[in-house]
């Protein structure tokens, strides 16, 4: 079989790998120093990725032109925001807090004693304050008639002693989302015992980068104060916030990079010890 004449090729790459190498031989420090220069200098656009991070979970991973997002655009065209805020009238999750309340086995958490300490728990949220500007949830919440937007839960048990709580629907007042655990009397809808209660504290819109940051200290100091919080010998605290997520993905890039460098060095070791056989 008649062999192929490479020459062509092989020769002309062989001249100039030779002369390649007789410049690297007699310039070896410019080869040394130079990588170390540019890498420096290219590697100084990481000091703008903290600024440049993209923190918005939707973003990352969903399509770009989703169907979904066209049609929440057409929700957002015919039922938008007033500045009357509701619940009902979201097209996003909002910016919001959250807390769920647990009660120990075999305990109401709807008595008196117990849903005292969900009241406690209320007022300390209310009481949380930003570094910055020191904004409060009254300076910050979403409003309803002028005033924050309440949990009704709240009020409805705090007036329990005269009335029997009905649910899922209490005087027009859907408790599902917000009362858990439920046990109801016998033949009736009024609660019997409960053994949780989900309080809900939403931000109103940040329509400037100052509201969006500030937004962002009072969930980050909210989540510090409740991740400190003693645990109770009767009721027990759970959190979630609408940057929850976002945190624990930031969570997992710190945890995952450390092992791409071992991932990284123990490639090119076997590499290296692979060619030396």
């Amino acid at each position: 079989m008649p062999s192929c004449n490479t020459n062509c090729i092989v020769k002309p790459l062989s001249e100039g790998f030779h002369k390649l190498g007789l410049f690297v031989g007699k310039h070896p420090w410019v080869f040394l120093v130079l990588p170390f220069i540019l890498s420096g200098g290219l590697g100084g656009g990481f000091y703008f990725l903290s600024e440049r991070e993209a923190g918005d979970i939707e973003d990352q991973f969903t399509p770009v032109n989703g169907p979904a997002k066209k049609e929440r655009e057409n929700v957002k065209t015919y039922f938008p925001h007033s500045d009357e805020f509701s619940q009902l009238r979201l097209y996003t999750e909002g910016t919001y807090a959250s807390l769920i309340v647990f009660s120990s086995p075999n305990n109401d958490l709807l008595s008196n004693n117990l849903f005292r300490k969900v009241i406690d728990l209320d007022h300390k949220v209310l009481n949380i304050t930003t570094e910055l500007r020191e904004s409060t949830y009254a300076d910050l919440c979403a409003k309803k008639n002028g005033t924050c937007a309440s949990n009704a839960v709240l009020d409805i048990v705090s007036q329990a002693d005269n009335t029997s709580i009905e649910y899922p629907f209490h005087h027009g007042v859907f408790l599902g989302s917000t009362i858990g655990g439920v046990t109801l009397k016998p033949n009736s809808k009024a609660i019997q015992s409960a053994e949780a209660v989900r309080l809900f504290y939403f931000l109103k819109d940040a329509k400037t980068e100052m509201n969006r940051s500030e937004n962002g200290a009072w969930l980050q100091a909210f989540i510090k104060t409740f991740s400190e919080e003693n645990q109770d010998n009767q009721i027990s605290v759970s959190l979630f916030t609408s940057i929850s997520r976002e945190e624990e993905f930031d969570k997992n890039s710190e945890t995952v990079i450390p092992l791409f460098s071992i991932t990284y060095a123990l490639v090119i070791n076997i590499a290296v010890f692979s060619c030396l056989r």
